[in-house]
């Protein structure tokens, strides 16, 4: 091999070095960006989601999670894991079984708050979370914004805060009485948001208010 030739192999090899630097780089600033994107999606969501990564730590709490655990927001992923673990065993214990199972878990964490851990069948170790816990708040019933309501149904704000009160568990009469209107004018809200919703019942439009996912406006 000429001396020419070895200087060429040795740019080359550099060069591919260099590039697999490069594509390194590209993807942990990929992952970054798209960790933020999730980041912010999850916070912009009514449900209470906790991210177990494969060492069994915490790798993210959004922060419904957080209000809904009386946790501190956390600043570093796996920060709370002593907090976790040593405050609620219940959630703990479900966290540990869930994982080493493969079997979705369900528990009670007391103050009419749930909870449901569900194992991630991922590609392995590496991946951002092995675990997902969804966390849900009986006391803090969360439901679709005002401004869902409107874009799906076509509801008045009045109206989609008249759906509001009643998947809250309000009564019209209450309702009627907490915002200063007749029951008059309630119950044709009321009637109008039936039609715009499709059914007949107050149960049923219930049914489907809960059966959406609540965002934040």
């Amino acid at each position: 091999m000429t001396e020419g030739s070895m200087h060429r192999q040795h740019g080359l090899v550099a060069t591919r070095a260099a590039m697999r630097r490069d594509d390194k780089r590209c993807v942990a600033m990929t992952n970054k960006q798209n960790n933020t994107y999730e980041s912010i999606a999850l916070d912009a969501i009514e449900i209470g989601v906790i991210g177990v990564g494969y060492d069994g730590n915490l790798d993210y709490m959004n922060s419904l999670a957080e209000r809904i655990l009386g946790f501190p927001t956390l600043g570093v992923a796996g920060e709370a894991f002593a907090h976790f673990h040593n405050g609620n065993h219940v959630l703990a214990n479900a966290v540990r079984t869930a994982m080493s199972s493969g079997a979705n878990i369900s528990v009670a964490l007391g103050s009419g708050c749930f909870a449901t851990v569900v194992p991630l069948r991922g590609p392995g170790p590496g991946a951002s979370a092995q675990g997902c816990v969804v966390l849900v708040s009986a006391v803090d019933r969360r439901v679709a914004s005002v401004s869902q309501l409107t874009q799906l149904f076509g509801m008045t704000v009045s109206e989609a805060r008249l759906a509001r009160g009643l998947a809250q568990g309000k009564t019209v009469e209450s309702y009627a009485s907490d915002n200063g209107l007749s029951l008059a004018t309630v119950r044709t809200h009321l009637r109008s948001v039936l039609a715009k919703t499709g059914v007949k019942r107050q149960i049923d439009l219930i049914r489907i208010l809960h059966a959406i996912l609540p965002v934040r406006d």
